[in-house]
């Protein structure tokens, strides 16, 4: 349906305005025309102006905007440019749909756009972004983050535009990498987008903001540069140096200078706007103060390894001028802590060399999360329960939803990223039943791969094919990751049927096992589900309870217990067991219908060692009750072995022999006692009596073993 036959108001544009232009600042409204456009300029003070103008001006106009960034107070030139703005403050990302030709959207086409800005906002939001702005451009969505950079911000917004736009561009909406200049210009909101004639099909709308956040939160420096870092080239390689003799009981040259292009390699690289100049300096005086290179050794570290990465990257002569300035003015340390960045090695070169890292060079990292705050990426989690519960369905159902992008059960609406998914499973056929499984559970088939074995080649060049083992064909798996660089979970289905040789009862074993697994999970930011049984005759904490070593658990992260609720057979819960990388979290629960997994909505507020504790407990409760019926029925006899008594009377007795009520009940019904009422009226008893001789020969001949085993 059209808005143009909306009435827009003043007060609609300006309340749009308010959340967006800076105190003490101004603002430029662009009136675009067939002919000459409207150019005006407005203080903050002045938005109640800016707001009437562009509702009185700005009939029949092409298009109304305003500049997204401040220009300095009372600034008042002609069209600015990216020299006048004073600062950065908002990063836009446009999310349109593609169509041919200056035209309005669909309603369909407009549809996708608003779905794709959903998708981006989740996507930053699992990277540590805040909530943005969403406003409604006519003809798309737009999402607005609060950021403070200077106005040339040597091309973070631009990498940062073109990273979303490989992750989430396709073919029917555009992430446009065009709006990241610092002069651009966007859509008034509250006005009307008019794009080609006004139909039916393809309507005029009024743009609007859609929701502001409270408070309105900057996106931190360190995140925009994390992400706009997939946009950067990697470094160049290392530069071969002439070969110096050693000096002074230094460490060999080769050593030295690859230790120095390690550590490089972990500093920030400088960004303008953002103490680059510090960043430089202090990387300058590492290699010349704290490795003691030469002026030519750091020289050559610096332009292949660190200014690649900067933003803009500097003059040879600035590399230059900042190693005579590390030089000068060395850091005061105390002479204990010179060379504490060094990674430490033994004289002989040939020896290993052990990696350290000062802790305030390191940049902290959010956890990425898989499904949020249950699997993470890049990290081993490991779900753990009896047979027989769905764990295989869970799994086959985690990869339909990581294959197809579709939101997880405890997050609906909330759409993820779309990827591969590498399963490991020699307990259910290919065929018949993970593809099966897959299908029903909506899962494209053409992102999930199967691992099924290794090819080899003996010494005679004949082909054969072996079982994989992680131990030893780890490298095969590592080259299908590198093939299928979208792949985000791997799923070993059990751990246990892929150890090969290694001792899965032994700590170190596993440890050695493991450790190569956890690292290709972090180095291809993939996450890896392990799932396991539980060894049999175990109790105590969950974590002790996962078949073989409890090296499983300690490499894991995230460890869920599968398990069966106590008050239901066929409801299975999800419990945390274990969780390393953020605060604790509700379970899940599920049931098997039709060869499908049915989650529930509502969260399981309990863990799996309350649900364990609750389960050990009615074991021995069973057991113990089990022995006290025994007991209360030899009880039971003895005492009406004579005569029968009123009920009341033996239920006294009984409490007085410590018999509870139900176990005395359980007793009566094991015994065969009968309840019989003698005498009329209100002076009739219930009296309970043994059942006939004949009828008492119906106790089992274990039950009467167990009586005279008892009572001999």
């Amino acid at each position: 349906m059209s808005d143009s036959t909306h009435e827009i108001t003043a007060e609609q544009i300006r309340e749009c305005l308010v959340s967006l232009i800076d105190d003490d600042s101004t603002t430029e409204l662009r009136i675009l025309f067939e002919e000459k456009p409207i150019i005006r300029h407005y203080s903050s003070k002045e938005l109640p102006l800016m707001a009437r103008d562009a509702q009185r001006l700005g009939k029949g106009a092409k298009g109304i905007y305003f500049l997204l960034n401040p220009l300095p107070p009372n600034w008042n030139g002609g069209t600015a440019k990216d020299s006048d703005i004073a600062r950065r403050r908002w990063l836009l990302i446009d999310c349109d749909p593609k169509r041919v030709g200056t035209v309005s959207s669909t309603d369909a086409e407009k549809a996708l756009a608003e779905e794709k800005a959903f998708e981006v906002a989740t996507f930053l939001e699992s990277q540590g972004w805040p909530e943005p702005v969403i406003a409604d451009s006519g003809n798309g969505s737009h999402l607005l983050y609060r950021i403070d950079l200077p106005a040339d911000d040597g091309g973070l917004v631009a990498r940062v535009l073109r990273v979303l736009s490989a992750r989430f561009t396709d073919d029917e909406v555009d992430i446009d990498t065009k709006v990241g200049n610092a002069s651009r210009i966007c859509k008034l909101y509250g006005t009307l987008a008019a794009k080609g004639k006004d139909t039916p099909e393809r309507p005029h709308r009024v743009s609007k903001v859609i929701s502001v956040p409270e408070p309105i939160e900057i996106v931190p420096v360190e995140l925009l540069r994390k992400l706009a870092s997939e946009d950067e080239p990697p470094p160049a390689p290392a530069v071969l140096l002439p070969h110096r003799p050693d000096t002074g009981g230094r460490e060999s040259y080769a050593v030295a200078l690859e230790q120095a292009r390690r550590y490089l390699l972990t500093m920030a690289p400088s960004v303008s706007g953002d103490h680059g100049h510090d960043k430089l300096l202090k990387a300058a005086s590492v290699l010349v103060n704290d490795f003691s290179l030469t002026d030519a050794e750091a020289f050559d570290l610096l332009v292949s390894e660190f200014n690649p990465r900067c933003s803009p990257p500097w003059d040879e002569s600035e590399l230059w001028r900042k190693i005579g300035e590390a030089k000068k003015n060395p850091p005061h340390r105390d002479p204990k802590e010179r060379g504490s960045h060094r990674k430490w090695a033994p004289d002989d070169a040939d020896q290993s060399v052990a990696i350290v890292v000062r802790l305030s060079d390191v940049e902290e990292e959010e956890v990425e999360w898989l499904w949020p705050y249950r699997i993470p990426i890049g990290k081993l989690t490991l779900l753990a329960g009896d047979p027989g519960l769905g764990k295989s369905f869970v799994t086959v159902n985690m990869a339909a939803r990581v294959s197809t992008g579709s939101s997880w059960p405890d997050c609906p609406g909330i759409p993820q990223p779309v990827g591969s998914v590498v399963m490991f499973n020699c307990e259910d056929d290919v065929a018949d039943t993970i593809l099966p499984r897959l299908r029903q559970a909506g899962g494209n088939a053409q992102k999930v791969f199967c691992l099924q074995g290794v090819s080899t080649t003996d010494s005679q060049g004949r082909k054969q094919t072996r079982g994989f083992t992680l131990n030893r064909d780890l490298p095969s798996l590592t080259n299908v990751l590198e093939a299928n660089p979208d792949v985000r979970l791997v799923v070993i289905d059990p751990i246990s049927a892929y150890c090969g040789g290694t001792d899965s009862h032994k700590n170190a074993d596993v440890r050695g096992m493991l450790a190569p697994l956890a690292e290709l999970a972090s180095k291809r930011r993939v996450a890896v589900v392990m799932v396991t049984h539980l060894a049999k005759g175990t109790s105590g904490k969950s974590v002790y309870r996962a078949m073989g070593s409890l090296a499983f658990t300690a490499a894991a992260r995230a460890v869920w217990h599968v398990a069966k609720d106590n008050n239901d057979e066929s409801r299975r819960l999800i419990l945390m067991s274990k969780m390393n990388v953020c605060q604790e979290t509700t379970g899940l629960a599920y049931r098997l219908e039709d060869g499908r997994v049915c989650w529930e909505e509502a969260p399981v507020e309990m863990t799996a060692d309350e649900h364990l504790a609750t389960e050990d407990r009615k074991a021995r409760s069973s057991t113990e009750n089990g022995q006290a019926v025994i007991e209360a029925s030899a009880w039971l006899q003895d005492l009406l072995a004579n005569q029968p008594l009123p009920a009341n009377c033996v239920k006294d007795m009984a409490d007085d022999a410590g018999i509870s009520g139900s176990t005395l009940k359980r007793a009566k019904r094991r015994v065969g006692v009968r309840s019989e009422r003698t005498g009329f009226g209100q002076g009739s008893v219930v009296c309970w009596t043994l059942p006939p001789p004949a009828v008492n020969q119906d106790l089992t001949e274990d039950e009467i073993e167990e009586l005279n085993e008892l009572f001999p």
